[in-house]
């Protein structure tokens, strides 16, 4: 797996893999100068706002067995490597790999989660979510939402929540208009439709509605009107309205857990 976009003309190239590997070495406790050089190119990445980085963390985040041959953290190697094993032995050494696989994919959507919300805070000029290309946002949105809902573990799934928050602070409403509603349609379930799996979804969109809510409700949305002259849109024929996100919102959030605790109580 790879991500490749272009930069001024010339294509430069993300391996998913190499992003996989500085994310393992990076929680290597027993190798203190590998894991400083993987953080360091971690951050690297970030603050450079690397074409394909972003993209690269939600692949590993919902498929890291698709990224390649993963390479077997120090911690995670069994104590009796190399010899014949049992079948409970094998099923043991799996347990581990799966354990650091896990591992490695909750801390891949955490990167992903931080490096929005810090870019948020920074100055207008210095965002890098502003400079990265608008494909690759497109891949992050749609990643983050099939995650959310899909996820088989749930600690991935509240970060990732977190990280859809994180970005409706820039894209709602303009680049992604259908957050809200997708989100109230994964909250709501006929009665007939109850299943844990359901609740589960319905959960999770709840909570991430709250935290979509807190992250806009300050928010200034601008609606550009057509000027005078009906022709291109100046300064003085710009219109700024400053909705209270927070009761528009929280009033969806309401009517939607409400209806959950009744469904749960069927």
């Amino acid at each position: 797996m790879e991500t490749t976009q272009q930069l001024d003309g010339e294509e430069r190239l993300i391996h998913a893999r190499t992003v996989m590997n500085a994310v393992q070495m990076s929680m290597d406790s027993q190798n203190p100068q590998s894991r400083a050089e993987a953080e360091a190119a971690l951050r690297n990445w970030e603050s450079d706002a690397a074409p394909g980085f972003l993209q690269a963390l939600l692949d590993i985040s919902r498929e890291s067995e698709s990224v390649g041959e993963v390479r077997a953290q120090p911690d995670c190697e069994p104590a009796y490597a190399g010899i014949v094993q049992s079948d409970s032995t094998a099923k043991l050494e799996k347990d581990l790999f799966v354990c650091c696989l896990q591992s490695v994919r909750l801390l891949a959507t955490v990167l992903a989660k931080n490096a929005v919300g810090s870019s948020w805070r920074k100055t207008l000029g210095t965002r890098e979510w502003s400079r990265i290309p608008e494909t690759e946002k497109s891949h992050v949105r749609s990643a983050a939402a099939s995650l959310l809902l899909n996820e088989p573990q749930r600690r991935v799934a509240t970060q990732t929540g977190l990280l859809i928050a994180n970005i409706a602070r820039f894209d709602f409403p303009a680049k992604w208009p259908t957050l809200l509603s997708d989100l109230t349609s994964a909250a709501w379930w006929a009665e007939d439709e109850v299943s844990q799996a359901k609740i589960e979804q319905n959960d999770r969109a709840l909570f991430t509605l709250k935290h979509v809510v807190r992250a806009v409700k300050s928010k200034r949305i601008v609606v550009e009107t057509s000027g005078p002259s009906g022709g291109s849109v100046s300064t003085a024929g710009t219109s700024c309205l400053f909705f209270n996100m927070g009761s528009v919102l929280g009033s969806v959030c309401l009517c939607h857990a409400l209806n959950g605790q009744h469904g749960l109580l069927h």
